[in-house]
C-alpha cells in the first residue's frame, strides 16, 4: 500500500523518516474514526483536496 520498497531514500534518517510519516498519517486518520484505510489513502491519492479536511485539527 505505501510502497516503501520502491523509496530511494535508504540512507541515514530517511526509512525513520518515512516510518514517522507513514505513522503520522495513520493516526490523523484513527483519530477521525476511519476504518478503510486503504480505500481512503487511495481516494486522497486521486485528489489532494480531500485531505485538507482531515488536517484541520482544531
Amino acid at each position: 500500500m505505501w510502497r516503501e520498497d520502491d523509496q530511494q531514500a535508504y540512507l541515514g534518517n530517511g526509512p525513520r523518516n518515512t516510518a514517522a510519516l507513514r505513522n503520522l498519517a495513520l493516526g490523523v486518520l484513527a483519530m477521525h474514526g476511519i476504518a478503510k484505510i486503504t480505500e481512503t489513502v487511495q481516494r486522497i491519492g486521486r485528489d489532494h483536496d480531500r485531505a485538507t479536511p482531515l488536517l484541520m485539527l482544531t
